[in-house]
């Protein structure tokens, strides 16, 4: 199949065996294999279509059926302090890990961006009683999805390879357990890769400098270790410069 869709030639024919063939004979081949690989085009069509669905209704029921156990909200209760103008989370539970304590008050260790976007959900979301933001997570998920892939079209590739390439970053990577989990840090994550995403789609298209650094450094304060990526925006612009 990747071989008869490999050739490029009208109606997706292969000519690879059918090219010495002349006259009715070769043209028979060419209509043949076209039919072909129509047909597998759509089989395969099917089945990527019923691995999204099936992926889309396992990511709604997860909340549903398996909840959170534990505490995951550090977010929530970070949006609702600086809601209140306090860079401080001293409601914060004791039993929740990874925070720290100086001159007698409570911080996050983490990067505050993720806080301000959850400030919006606050009143559907309290944090003494919400344990995860998975919805909100998804929600940015169906951006990211978005995001990639407009920057896959950037980047030339279209047909199936867009949707097949789309559907393995998000339901074959880690992505998938991370937004399905939607605890702080994973919803961090998701976060980064938003804006991550976006500076690529910047770059591959207007390519406005100040807008790509607006969003690498939105990114940097979801996950301080993306800033490691600036090199590869660099990169891009260099070659671009080249081929000016």
């Amino acid at each position: 199949y990747l071989l008869l869709r490999g050739h490029n030639l009208p109606g997706g024919g292969f000519i690879g065996g059918g090219a010495s063939l002349g006259g009715a004979t070769g043209a028979a081949v060419t209509v043949v294999t076209g039919a072909t690989a129509r047909a597998g085009s759509k089989r395969w069509r099917v089945v990527l279509l019923i691995v999204a669905v099936g992926l889309a209704l396992f990511l709604v029921l997860r909340p549903i059926v398996m909840p959170v156990r534990g505490y995951g909200g550090h977010y929530l209760y970070l949006a609702k302090h600086l809601s209140q103008g306090d860079l401080t989370v001293d409601t914060l539970p004791d039993s929740f890990q990874d925070h720290v304590v100086w001159n007698g008050h409570k911080y996050l260790p983490l990067g505050p961006l993720p806080g301000v976007l959850l400030i919006p959900f606050l009143p559907f979301m309290p944090p003494e009683t919400t344990k995860d933001v998975v919805w909100v997570g998804y929600l940015f998920t169906a951006l990211n999805v978005w995001l990639f892939w407009r920057a896959l079209t950037l980047a030339g590739v279209r047909d199936e390879r867009r949707a097949w390439a789309t559907l393995l970053f998000f339901g074959g990577t880690t992505y998938l357990s991370v937004a399905a989990v939607g605890t702080s840090w994973f919803f961090a994550h998701i976060v980064v890769t938003t804006f991550l995403l976006a500076a690529v789609v910047e770059t591959l298209g207007k390519g406005r400098a100040w807008l790509v650094g607006l969003y690498l450094g939105l990114a940097g304060l979801t996950r301080t270790t993306a800033l490691f990526a600036l090199p590869f925006f660099l990169w891009l612009f260099a070659l671009a410069r080249r081929s000016w």
